[in-house]
């Protein structure tokens, strides 16, 4: 018989998490910044560890809403002004201390019934930073680290 050694370790690199962001800046046309509700899921990969310190990169999907009205829509249509559901994809960089977390992402917003409305924005890329606080802990794996988390 061959003895080995077993890795008792697993790797707590990848986990999920919520994602909202107080405000999106959008860099066409008059350079708005759209603070309507959004809400996204993200897996987020830790791509290095120094001290108390993690950094990820995150990426993921939601839904959110925004204004519409004729100052950011082409339609030949009268717009009357309302709020629209959108999909949003985004991407970005967490670095996390300890429990604090600050962000700065890149996504794109669609809208249905674009034909119709035809939103400047649709399709188009924006900005978004976003400051949080861990307050749960969801790892893809577990690892000493969540043990030692849960006796705390």
């Amino acid at each position: 018989m061959i003895k080995g050694e077993f890795v008792t370790e697993v790797p707590d690199r990848f986990s999920i998490g919520l994602l909202t962001l107080p405000f999106k800046f959008r860099v066409q046309k008059e350079k708005a910044f759209d603070t309507d509700f959004n809400i996204s899921s993200t897996l987020n990969v830790r791509i290095t560890k120094w001290y108390n310190t993690n950094i990820y990169i995150q990426s993921g999907a939601g839904i959110g809403s925004t204004d519409i009205n004729e100052s950011n829509t082409t339609s030949s249509h009268t717009i009357e002004p309302s709020t629209v559901a959108t999909l949003s994809l985004v991407s970005g960089l967490m670095i996390q201390y300890n429990r604090v977390q600050a962000g700065l992402y890149l996504g794109v917003d669609f809208i249905n019934n674009n034909e119709y409305y035809q939103w400047d924005y649709n399709k188009k890329p924006w900005i978004g930073f976003g400051v949080g606080y861990q307050l749960f802990r969801i790892g893809v794996g577990g690892g000493d680290e969540v043990r030692k988390n849960k006796n705390k």
